[in-house]
């Protein structure tokens, strides 16, 4: 009889564990999420995806001895980095806590981009994501000007780094010849 209070116990206590999962779900599971009897509880966010704007810029050539410039020039240059929600892939966050307290702090930013999350488990490798795409640098980028034509690459640029190389992927293009 002792064992079988042991077994109840110990399984109510495994059961009632806090923690917190994060699961890759489908585009269809999100767009079904709202409707009645879905099964989706939880978070829904995004694995943000770093884009960058190129564009004409004017930047001066020669400068005045009083420091103004004097003469201005065209030329097609990358501008600051911005995080999107890469739609086609979301994450569900779901967390449990049992009898207590769960013990999770989520922090979710502009309603779709996990920024932190305090949790005892180890459940931080989707972060590891967002930590390598924070750290993207676009110095080794140069887009070409062609004097008189304009910024030939100039539009929307998604960033990533493969094999230790920046590629950009256009995903809109404003230049027309």
């Amino acid at each position: 009889m002792i064992k079988f209070y042991f077994t109840v116990i110990s399984a109510a206590l495994l059961s009632a564990c806090a923690g917190l999962s994060i699961t890759p779900i489908t585009v269809e599971q999100v767009q079904n999420a709202h409707q009645p009897g879905s099964e989706i509880e939880g978070y829904i966010v995004y694995q943000p995806m770093l884009v960058a704007e190129i564009g004409e810029k004017t930047i001066c050539v020669s400068r005045a001895a009083n420091g103004e410039c004097e003469k201005f020039t065209l030329a097609c240059g990358i501008g600051e980095l911005k995080s999107l929600p890469d739609y086609s892939k979301p994450y569900l966050l779901k967390s449990s806590s049992g009898f207590g307290k769960a013990g999770v702090e989520i922090n979710i930013e502009d309603g779709w981009k996990l920024t932190s999350l305090k949790d005892n488990s180890d459940n931080t490798g989707f972060l590891d994501v967002l930590a390598a795409i924070g750290g993207v640098e676009l110095s080794s980028i140069t887009p070409s000007f062609e004097s008189g034509k304009g910024c030939s690459m100039a539009g929307i640029y998604r960033v990533s780094l493969e094999n230790n190389v920046m590629k950009l992927k256009p995903l809109l293009q404003y230049y027309k010849p």
